[in-house]
C-alpha cells in the first residue's frame, strides 16, 4: 500500500465515525483505536525521532477536524 491509499484509508475511517466532534481530542482516540486495529495505516517516527506519532495522524486528516485549544 502506498501513502496515498494509506491516507485515503485513514480519511475513510475517521469520515465514518460520529461528526457530531472531531477536535483534536477526537482524533487522539482514533489514534489509539487505530493502534489497537490496524497498525498499518500509521506513520511510525523514524527512530529516536522526539516526533509525536499522533501528529502524523492529524496532517492526515487535515480540513476534517476542528482545532479547538
Amino acid at each position: 500500500m502506498n501513502n496515498s491509499e494509506r491516507r485515503e484509508g485513514v480519511r475513510s475511517l475517521w469520515l465514518q465515525r460520529s461528526d457530531v466532534t472531531r477536535t483534536g481530542i477526537d482524533v487522539l482516540v482514533f489514534y489509539f483505536w487505530l493502534k489497537e486495529h490496524c497498525p498499518n495505516l500509521l506513520l511510525v517516527p523514524p527512530p529516536r525521532s522526539n516526533a509525536d506519532p499522533a501528529s502524523y495522524l492529524k496532517s492526515d486528516l487535515s480540513g476534517l477536524w476542528k482545532d479547538e485549544d
